[in-house]
């Protein structure tokens, strides 16, 4: 039972829905200064925004979905993820990626849009990608932290990341072992979810930051 919990809190954790929050909480709070040189203040303000925008509102659309009867065909068990539920998050992700590519007044919007904008592919490829193979969302959200990290310390060139990077990609094998141990995922559907979240978040901070 204690296994159970633990993998069934994994796949809450990172699904889909929570990976901006992850991300930006990752790139603002648990790395040095210099991947994103924002003022303290300026932090902890956007982080709210983009908790707000890719956290609660669509967390908030797929209840009412679900309040509303509109779950009929969705996965029966918490924290699994349909077409549906990801068309809705892509909608936010793609919102928010536009706000933060028009806004101003900010020294780093453009690498915040560009962090959204391989955040919102990832989704974006799950969602037309679902109905054709039955890809690990959960494994998709953990390999685009490790992408994005790994993107911010290529350019960094100086392996300030290092040690971060460590720490998720061991986080990723647990991620992966729980949505086995759920038996909602075969292992070439965990690894290849992870390897469409990493390559899409990797190849967009390289290629385009």
């Amino acid at each position: 039972m204690p296994l159970r919990f633990l993998a069934l809190f994994l796949s809450y954790f990172f699904h889909p829905v929570a990976l901006p929050a992850l991300a930006f909480g990752c790139l603002f709070f648990l790395t040095p200064v210099s991947v994103l040189s924002l003022p303290p203040e300026y932090k902890w303000q956007l982080w709210s925004l983009i908790f707000l925008l890719t956290l609660a509102a669509p967390a908030l659309g797929l209840l009412a979905f679900w309040l509303s009867g509109a779950h009929t065909g969705w996965p029966a068990l918490p924290g699994d993820t349909s077409p549906g539920q990801l068309l809705l998050i892509t909608l936010f992700y793609s919102l928010t990626t536009l706000l933060f590519a028009t806004v101003g007044g900010f020294s780093q919007v453009s690498a915040l849009s560009v962090v959204m904008g391989g955040i919102t592919l990832t989704v974006s490829l799950l969602t037309l990608l679902q109905s054709l193979y039955n890809w690990c969302a959960q494994s998709a959200t953990i390999g685009g932290l490790v992408g994005l990290l790994l993107g911010f310390n290529y350019r960094l060139h100086d392996g300030q990341l290092f040690w971060p990077i460590i720490a998720l990609i061991l986080l990723a094998g647990l991620v992966m072992s729980a949505r086995l141990y759920l038996h909602r995922h075969t292992p070439p559907q965990v690894m290849s979810g992870a390897g469409l979240g990493f390559l899409a978040n990797l190849v967009v901070i390289i290629g385009v930051l």
